[in-house]
């Protein structure tokens, strides 16, 4: 489900980028920042999962 709003807001934000950049150039720069600034808040959720693992993992080998 994740990937499917991942999808999601690159297409929405290559439109926009498409759209816009004829007209304004600079505001393409924006959205491209904004989407990819959302992508990343949507992996550090998955990403603090793993880093957790790996803490516990490496705490479990060490004893």
């Amino acid at each position: 489900m994740e990937i499917i709003k991942i999808i999601g807001i690159a297409l929405t934000a290559v439109v926009l980028i498409i759209i816009i950049k004829q007209y304004k150039p600079e505001f393409a720069v924006y959205i491209s920042l904004i989407a990819s600034i959302l992508i990343m808040f949507i992996f550090i959720d998955k990403l603090s999962g793993i880093v957790n693992f790996i803490s516990d993992f490496s705490e479990k080998i060490s004893r």
